[in-house]
């Protein structure tokens, strides 16, 4: 099928669970519009990135990792994990699996936006310098070892997303972003997650978070996941096109189509027709591809 080419300004990336081609094309259909970046989750022990990589090559979008540093299996942080500190990625001990990772990505022959250790100004991951006896430089140094480490076997074709939560949802004493950012020459884009549970508003959603990145640093800033419920859920689908238009440094969005059963910690699924419809009106507005 022939599809009109992307938005030269925002992209609209999905999530799905486990998504195959079936999936992305369903996804598509509901919100008439065809998503241009496709998220997919991996751990250290993923058997098979390279199979849900290969599933979004037919449909022609672009594979966004998620590389959590730690087993399948393991969903939030419930105490000390000594093997999954900050320090154990920088002594290598976890070289094996993360080479080969990017093997895996270097066979796929395409280009991957590869989110390393997301929300780590958190305080629910062990990689986070909050927690697991982790402490202030270390995410930095982290994130640098593991950069290098797959540059001499993916080259140019890893585009990295380094990923905060958002900041508004977090306490005072929450690291800064500064202390976390890698710096310029080991990040090529500025994402983050924030979700909305009350207000139909995305300002308020992503408005604070979006200011601090901006005076962080140039890169472009991507909203790497997100999702809305609550009362509001149908004005901010209906907003989000608008609000990001408005806002120059943002050149794209990855909506977490997802339930509870999914792995998420809302409803944020569109098979409503009403929130279906708000989404694609937002979408229309971005320009997103549209779904034949």
């Amino acid at each position: 099928m022939t599809r009109p080419p992307p938005s030269h300004h925002l992209f609209f990336g999905l999530d799905l669970p486990d998504p195959v081609m079936s999936d992305i094309t369903a996804a598509a259909s509901r919100v008439h519009s065809y998503p241009s970046v496709v998220s997919i989750f991996c751990k250290l022990d993923t058997p098979s990135l390279s199979q849900s990589l290969s599933a979004a090559a037919p449909v022609g979008v672009t594979p966004m990792v998620t590389l959590e540093p730690w087993l399948t299996g393991m969903k939030r942080y419930p105490g000390p994990q000594p093997d999954f500190t900050l320090a154990s990625l920088i002594s290598g001990r976890h070289d094996a699996a993360l080479r080969a990772i990017a093997n895996q990505i270097k066979l796929y022959g395409r280009t991957v936006y590869l989110r390393f250790a997301h929300e780590m100004n958190g305080s629910w991951y062990p990689w986070a310098e909050s927690v697991n006896g982790n402490g202030p430089g270390q995410y930095r140094t982290a994130w640098r070892h593991v950069h290098d480490l797959f540059a001499p076997i993916t080259g140019s074709q890893v585009r990295w997303v380094w990923s905060p939560n958002a900041i508004n949802s977090l306490p005072a004493d929450a690291p800064s972003l500064g202390e976390l950012f890698p710096g310029d020459s080991y990040v090529d884009f500025l994402g983050f997650t924030a979700y909305e549970h009350h207000s139909g508003k995305p300002a308020e959603t992503l408005g604070k978070t979006i200011s601090r990145l901006s005076r962080l640093s140039a890169k472009p800033i991507l909203l790497a996941e997100t999702g809305v419920t609550g009362p509001g859920k149908q004005a901010w689908l209906r907003n989000i096109g608008d609000y990001l238009e408005s806002q120059r440094r943002v050149v794209g969005f990855v909506y977490f189509d997802t339930s509870p059963g999914g792995g998420a910690t809302g409803d944020y699924n569109i098979d409503d027709s009403s929130d279906a419809a708000a989404l694609a009106a937002s979408l229309r507005v971005i320009k997103a591809p549209l779904y034949p």
